[in-house]
């Protein structure tokens, strides 16, 4: 009939789906049994019906009993399995982790649809997926038909806490629409061991190229994590330079803790969550004596494995020596001046410091309208372009440069005034200075003769008493 496929029999054969069976001679009374077998159509939902007639060598006196029907209603079974798979073992703590669920359909009907189910251990929080949706920490899968013999997977990502460190063990099961004649295999199972790894940093920097022997520097160290785990006890050390007396102070943010305070090298055990950080700050009083460069290193470290080491050292050089803010002014007399007339610059040059100035030099561009007379210990080049030598001046100290000049050009120009020094500068803003000068035509009187000078005397006369007057009155 439709719906069944002949299968197999030790008793009968079966062509154009009607099946034969041949019976052996039977004595009065006795009786024989074949038995063949067929496959019900895995998509058959009606009851099954199915005749069977007897015909004998002789005659048979009651032909009504030589057929038997039998009926079987027919309902779906389906053998759901589930098998479990993690992305990564061991995870680290704060890492993410992808389940995937794969469901099969051992037969023999086929699954209309089944629901996976799966609630998530403590220590790992849901964080997505394209099959699966998340409610109250269950995670609820819908799997398609499956057919006998098919599969389905799915998946969905979970965050390890970044706290984690106990092992951890994930179920999930499947429940199918139809009868499930094995249920021993619908649910199963995965453990994933869990390890730490944080990616620990530290800078260093004091802000300054040149350190000062006898004043200070201040270093900022800041170490700190990257995740994706959290780390106890990470150790953060700085051995200071013999050329430093350093006293320290730490603050932590992110949830880290550290020590308050301390004096001397660093050499401190603090926590590190994820996103935390301390940042130490080290105020380091440098020797007068110290030359040479100060170089100063410091460093993160823990017993958590850290994906990339090459940022748990951070080094700060700074040269050793001087620094002096040298600044500039100038002052021009007479200014206005005649044409032909002479000119003194006078140049101040002040040292604000901190450290003597070493050889201190002053190139002078005079405005277009003075030419050099004579200055001591500046030379003047072919340009006209003079460099004064002042020597070295003490931090805190002026100099004074006084350049000679004579008005040969009519008309208002400015020139220039730069300082320099062997000594570094922090400030070059204030090294300059403009000075300008305005050269007039000089005024002639012509000469009086006898009567000129009696009528000039005479009108000079005359105007006095005529202010005495005005007084007067």
């Amino acid at each position: 009939r439709s719906g069944v496929t002949f299968c197999s029999s030790s008793d009968c054969t079966e062509a154009g789906g009607t099946v034969t069976c041949a019976v052996g001679a039977l004595a009065p009374g006795a009786s024989d049994s074949v038995a063949f077998t067929v496959t019900v159509d895995s998509g058959q939902t009606a009851a099954l019906s199915n005749t069977a007639t007897v015909a004998a060598n002789e005659t048979d006196p009651d032909s009504g009993n030589n057929s038997a029907t039998e009926g079987t209603s027919v309902g779906a079974e389906t053998d759901l399995s589930i098998a479990k798979a993690d992305s990564v073992d061991p995870v680290p703590a704060g890492a993410a982790l992808t389940y995937t669920l794969t469901v099969t359909n051992a037969g023999p009907s086929p699954s209309t649809g089944s629901t996976v189910t799966d609630v998530l251990p403590s220590g790992v929080t849901f964080s997505g997926s394209s099959d699966c949706t998340e409610a109250a920490g269950t995670v609820t899968c819908a799997v398609g038909t499956l057919a006998p013999g098919a599969s389905e997977s799915v998946e969905f990502t979970v965050t390890v806490d970044a706290g984690q460190t106990a092992a951890l063990s994930n179920t999930a099961t499947v429940a199918a629409n139809e009868t499930d004649p094995d249920s021993g295999n619908n649910s199963a199972t995965e453990g994933t061991a869990v390890g730490a790894e944080a990616d620990l940093s530290i800078t260093k920097d004091d802000g300054v190229a040149v350190a000062v022997p006898g004043k200070s520097v201040t270093y900022t160290i800041v170490a700190a994590n990257a995740g994706p785990s959290d780390v106890t006890g990470a150790l953060v050390e700085d051995t200071f330079p013999a050329e430093l007396t350093c006293t320290w102070t730490c603050a932590a943010s992110g949830g880290a803790s550290c020590a308050a305070s301390g004096t001397g090298d660093i050499s401190e055990t603090v926590d590190l969550p994820v996103s935390g950080a301390v940042t130490f700050s080290a105020d380091c009083a440098v020797a007068p004596t110290a030359t040479g460069t100060l170089s100063n290193t410091a460093t993160v470290s823990s017993t958590v494995t850290d994906p990339d080491p090459g940022n748990d050292a951070a080094t700060d050089v700074d040269s050793l020596g001087g620094l002096a803010d040298l600044q500039v002014s100038s002052l021009v007399m007479p200014n206005p001046v005649e044409l032909g007339g002479e000119v003194v610059i006078e140049v101040s040059i002040f040292n604000a410091g901190p450290s003597e100035a070493e050889a201190v030099t002053l190139t002078t561009v005079l405005p277009s309208g003075l030419t050099l007379d004579s200055t001591q210990g500046c030379v003047e080049d072919p340009t006209g372009v003079a460099t004064c030598s002042v020597g070295n001046l003490a931090a805190d100290s002026i100099a004074q440069v006084v350049i000679n000049t004579r008005a040969t050009a009519s008309g208002t120009s400015e020139g220039s005034l730069e300082v320099g020094s062997d000594t570094v500068d922090p400030d070059d803003s204030n090294d300059l200075d403009f000075p300008s000068v305005t050269v007039g035509l000089a005024v002639e009187i012509p000469a009086l003769d006898v009567f000129g000078l009696a009528g000039l005397a005479l009108l000079l006369s005359l105007a006095g008493w005529t202010m005495i007057r005005r007084r007067s009155s």
